[in-house]
């Protein structure tokens, strides 16, 4: 039986990850589930929630920049390959703690959950360490209301399944920024009625056999589904967070010593 488990939260810059974190740690503090928060991002300015470990203490794209003078991707993109070319400062920063929940926040460019190998490499260390992992895609709902961006959103959450092989929920985030009408069409965009979706996409002779061929690309591989986020919605990241618990196995797996699950009453009466 693990104690460990893992949040892997990835997506585009601006889908809201460190904004999900701050109101996941909020929300597990209300029912009393100890997480841990992990920035794995070499270039964040002002995260939204205090770090238990912070890879800018160990590496910084400005640093980097200044150094060897890249610009802003290609010095995160080192520094990302820096982290996993010796593994030593990861490992030692996650140590061997018991009952421990991590929230990791990546960087938000697509090349790091689409086709380099750097974060299977840092998975690969959590799970030698025994967590149990689930990747977080976040995607902007309002980049998505547009049929060819969904697609194109699509395909990106398909390329990190793919690549990632760890249990996987795709997130609409921004909810709660959508008009009534905007959500209507989300809502029948997450149908997957892919030859609906086709039909709206600009209909253009050098692109419109593309698009019938992405179509079916994604409903052959027939696993994209859509987890809305509206974060002024209590019940909406109650819901996100039930369905993560059951892709993490984490009532099957967790110690039922951990403080969660202490009876109420029984522990009103033992502080007594």
């Amino acid at each position: 039986m693990t104690t460990r488990f893992a949040q892997v939260v990835i997506g585009p810059a601006g889908s809201g990850k460190s904004t999900y974190i701050k109101h996941a740690v909020e929300y597990y503090k209300s029912i009393k589930r100890v997480v841990h928060c992990v920035n794995l991002d070499p270039a964040a300015d002002d995260l939204q929630y205090e770090p238990v470990i912070d890879v800018r203490t160990a590496i910084n794209v400005k640093e980097i920049m200044d150094t060897l003078g890249y610009g802003p991707n290609g010095a995160l993109v080192h520094c990302m390959e820096e982290l996993v070319s010796d593994m030593t400062w990861f490992d030692d920063q996650i140590g061997e703690h018991e009952y421990d929940y991590l929230l990791i926040d990546l960087p938000g460019q697509i090349e790091l959950f689409s086709h380099l190998p750097i974060l299977p490499s840092l998975l690969a260390i959590l799970k030698e360490k025994g967590y149990y992992l689930c990747a977080v895609f976040l995607l902007d709902s309002q980049f998505m209301i547009d049929p060819s961006k969904f697609l194109s959103g699509g395909l990106v959450a398909l390329s990190a399944m793919t690549m990632l092989e760890i249990p996987h929920i795709n997130v609409l985030s921004k909810c709660d920024l959508l008009s009534i009408e905007q959500r209507e069409l989300i809502d029948s965009y997450t149908e997957f009625d892919t030859d609906v979706l086709s039909s709206l996409v600009a209909k253009q002779p050098k692109i419109e056999k593309l698009t019938e061929k992405i179509c079916e690309l994604i409903n052959s591989f027939n696993l994209l589904q859509f987890q809305m986020l509206d974060l002024k919605d209590n019940e909406s990241l109650a819901n996100l967070e039930t369905q993560i618990d059951m892709l993490l196995q984490y009532f099957d797996n967790a110690d039922m010593d951990d403080p969660e699950f202490e009876d109420p009453i029984v522990k009103k009466e033992d502080d007594e």
